[in-house]
């Protein structure tokens, strides 16, 4: 007997982020497009059965020059393939996302559910206006691919694990890519040569360090790396510039998440911050410690 219908919902699929999710982890003989329309097969199935809801809206998006053996069995699943040019600017396929899923919002009044399968940070204000608007929104995305921001906005409840929906027959061939899980040091490889700058103004006082200590947490020593790679010839560094260049490149961690990696950075002596001043307000910086052995370790 089928489920009994009590609602309707509506789906968007961020297809790219899917299908190179496969590509990257499939051996060569495995059709990462296969995989993608089983596991949109396996969600649609979940909001079925699991939440009696019928998916009356469904969308897809992606650069389907690039892969265009998707754009059939997706029309054929009933989830609808839109072309978006130029998806090396992701925003294109993030922007086209958001206006038909808010064109869905103001026009299409039952539909009660969203499911957005998109782990990026940029859905967050999508998703907080949708909530606004009494709709329920479930993410569904690739734990390991999913912004902590974003997490922290839709919350356990709807949030739905991706990897849960791989058929265990693809699921047992899949593999992490090699650069998935950087060790601590092992990212020096990619490093930029650093040369030490030169030093700050005497107006200050020379900066006073806690006692150095070899890093040992991954993510302690990749925002140690994000710092030399982008402020290498800065005597100081703002601290903003340095968040948003963390957001950028940790978007796996929540935001209070990576604040607290500054933190940790002093911690270890590898960095120390100084009030200026400044007009109309005073300001902080992080000033480098060019005697820590990991800080001399990413210098040339």
């Amino acid at each position: 007997m089928a489920p009994t219908v009590t609602g309707y919902a509506a789906l968007f699929v961020d297809f790219e982020n899917v299908y190179y999710y496969f590509k990257n982890r499939l051996p060569d003989e495995m059709d990462p497009v296969d995989a993608s329309i089983s596991i949109l097969r396996s969600l649609q199935q979940k909001v079925k059965v699991d939440r009696s809801e019928r998916s009356i809206i469904q969308h897809s998006y992606a650069d389907f020059e690039r892969i265009p053996s998707a754009q059939n069995p997706l029309a054929l699943m009933g989830i609808e393939p839109h072309h978006v040019v130029g998806t090396d600017q992701k925003n294109a396929a993030d922007m086209k996302l958001c206006i038909d899923a808010m064109s869905t919002l103001y026009t299409r009044h039952d539909v009660r559910t969203f499911y957005l399968m998109a782990g990026d940070r940029d859905y967050i204000p999508l998703i907080r206006h949708l909530v606004e608007h009494g709709r329920e929104v479930i993410v569904v995305a690739f734990r390991k691919q999913t912004s902590g921001d974003l997490l922290k906005v839709v919350g356990d409840d709807c949030y739905w694990d991706a990897e849960k929906l791989i058929e265990s027959t693809i699921r047992v061939q899949m593999v992490e890519p090699v650069t998935a899980a950087p060790k601590p040091k092992a990212i020096m490889a990619t490093a930029k040569a650093v040369v030490a700058p030169p030093a700050p103004e005497p107006e200050y006082p020379p900066a006073e360090f806690a006692t150095a200590k070899a890093i040992d947490d991954q993510y302690v020593y990749n925002a140690l790396v994000i710092l030399m790679e982008n402020f290498q010839d800065k005597p100081e560094v703002w601290i903003s510039p340095y968040l948003h260049r963390l957001r950028d490149g940790l978007t796996e961690l929540e935001d209070w998440e990576r604040k607290h990696l500054l933190q940790d950075l002093v911690d270890v002596g590898a960095v120390k911050v100084e009030k200026r001043r400044g007009e109309p307000n005073d300001y902080s910086v992080l000033v480098v410690n060019w005697d820590h052995p990991d800080v001399r370790g990413l210098v040339k």
